[in-house]
């Protein structure tokens, strides 16, 4: 005998669904597991302090060196080419003096208005030709060293006192010819006419026939402190020197200077 069974068509066969098993390990791990954040912590260095600064010394400049005083009259212009020099041993010890007439009136220069002989006269008799010693020589060096007609005086009685040989560097002037018409004008010249100088020494030219002649003539300019030894070939005295352009229209003078 069969028996029968009504079904409504559903597979109660079917197993119920399982339940999601959570595993134990999520939440353990979700919860011990670090950030990367605190994986890598940022480590902050301390603050470094700032380095003291040393201060440097202020070093000063170095002190400028005193200026040398340059040399003034014969001792500046003599190392120039156009001028002459040359030195001489003078021997006092055997000769007693220099004899030599030195006309120190002007403040540059020392020049020779005489030779006297003496131990200056012995040097001209021994030495050549272009050093013997000459009216209108001014003296540059004394002993190697510069000298102004001021000191002078006092070396040259230091060395007759103790007799020593007494070297002395001389230089030769450059002489200038000067050719002008006066025309019936003063010639413009304010000159020293003592008659203890050598020559007329010249001052300062002003407004007139030689300031004329400079300005056409620069190269043998009459200019401060030259000399004036000669007026139309002639020589002499100041006073005679005066007269004769006082006298004459057409004056040639005979001009020694030490500025070239």
């Amino acid at each position: 005998m069969f028996a029968y069974c009504c079904s409504d068509g559903k597979d109660e066969t079917q197993k119920p669904e399982k339940p999601a098993v959570q595993s134990p390990w999520t939440e353990e791990i979700t919860a011990a597991s670090p950030s990367l954040a605190e994986q890598n912590p940022t480590v902050e260095e301390p603050a470094k302090e700032p380095e003291a600064q040393v201060e440097q010394p202020i070093q000063e400049p170095p002190a400028p060196e005193p200026e040398k005083e340059a040399p003034t009259g014969c001792a500046a212009a003599a190392p120039k080419a156009s001028l002459v020099t040359y030195t001489a041993l003078l021997d006092v010890e055997t000769n007693g003096s220099l004899g030599l007439n030195i006309d120190v009136q002007d403040e540059h220069f020392a020049i020779v208005s005489r030779v006297n002989g003496a131990a200056a006269g012995t040097w001209n008799a021994m030495c050549p030709d272009a050093e013997s010693i000459q009216a209108g020589d001014c003296i540059s060096e004394v002993a190697g060293k510069p000298v102004e007609p001021k000191t002078l005086l006092s070396l040259i009685a230091a060395a007759k006192e103790t007799r020593q040989p007494f070297q002395v560097m001389f230089c030769r002037p450059c002489v200038k010819m000067v050719n002008i018409t006066k025309n019936g004008r003063p010639l413009g010249l304010k000159a020293t006419d003592l008659e203890t100088n050598f020559g007329m020494s010249v001052n300062a030219v002003e407004d007139g026939p030689i300031k004329e002649w400079n300005l056409s003539n620069p190269s043998s300019a009459v200019t401060k402190y030259d000399r004036i030894v000669g007026v139309n070939g002639q020589s002499g005295s100041v006073a005679q020197l005066v007269q004769l352009m006082k006298s004459s229209e057409q004056l040639e003078l005979k001009v020694l200077s030490w500025n070239p």
